[in-house]
């Protein structure tokens, strides 16, 4: 039996479904609120607290029900390290 390979998570890919609402590394130009730049803990804190259904009911607590806890960290890492315009 050999060892199972992973491939890394493509953080740029996942964060791409992100940019129809928050723009392109998450800058917003509308209502919506920008996420690039902000805080990795506090990104990760609020998509997992959208999983959980806590909070207002949005359409961000059906997305973020689809990701895993790496997936959220891998977008927490990639929007908290794009630079804020």
């Amino acid at each position: 039996m050999s060892a199972a390979k992973f491939e890394p998570l493509n953080a740029a890919g996942l964060a791409d479904a992100c940019t129809s609402c928050h723009g392109v590394n998450g800058h917003s130009t509308g209502r919506i609120p920008s996420i690039g730049g902000l805080e990795r803990t506090r990104l990760i804190r609020e998509l997992k607290a959208f999983r959980a259904g806590e909070g207002e009911p949005t359409v961000m607590s059906r997305i973020a029900r689809g990701y895993s806890d790496a997936e959220i960290e891998a977008l927490g890492d990639y929007f908290s390290s794009v630079s804020t315009p």
